[in-house]
């Protein structure tokens, strides 16, 4: 299962971002600036630590990554939560919890499983480097701001972003926020 969680993971939230499109009825303008708001910080956080990882080449542990381990999936769950908080208002308030919810059982569900997988495979590759990591940095929330004493100080490489090919989450993101904001002004008309 897990397996088929971390291969499935990206389509499975192009999934839910589908029928978050369909049914997402945005009725308050302060949430949707809210939730669109805290998404863009969501992506921002993607934007930024997809500047300093190297995937598979290297551990990263300097930039965002001294402060906690998968600031992407951090970035992408704000991201989400972003998304979810743009549904809520007084016109439909069981609308926003249920997709809330369901998005809460969904990123838990699926990426907690893909975190200790690609854990797995960073202790097998890193063995001692990691786990010495592992101990001192949070692995999806920052609950201090203890920096990691890492043996290497990179600065973001617009290469290795460009690399990352984050511009596509981007782009996502500006998507969805375009309909959004397309379909409360459908709302209100």
């Amino acid at each position: 299962m897990i397996n088929f969680l971390y291969k499935k993971r990206v389509f499975l939230g192009f999934l839910f971002g589908f029928a978050y499109l369909i049914f997402a009825k945005p009725a308050s303008l302060g949430m949707l600036i809210s939730g669109i708001t805290l998404g863009v910080v969501g992506e921002t956080i993607r934007l930024i630590a997809s500047g300093y990882i190297i995937k598979t080449d290297e551990l990263a542990t300097y930039g965002p990554y001294a402060y906690i381990r998968h600031p992407l999936y951090l970035g992408s769950f704000i991201m989400g939560l972003g998304m979810c908080l743009a549904l809520f208002s007084s016109f439909f308030p069981l609308h926003a919890f249920i997709f809330t919810a369901t998005y809460l059982v969904f990123f838990f569900s699926v990426y907690i499983p893909v975190l200790k997988k690609e854990e797995a495979v960073l202790i097998e590759k890193y063995q001692d480097e990691y786990l010495n990591y592992k101990s001192t940095v949070p692995m999806l929330f920052p609950l201090q701001l203890k920096k990691y004493a890492s043996k290497t100080a990179k600065k973001f490489d617009k290469k290795t972003f460009l690399n990352n090919k984050e511009y596509q989450a981007l782009s996502g993101l500006l998507l969805i926020i375009a309909i959004l904001i397309i379909k409360y002004n459908m709302v209100i008309v």
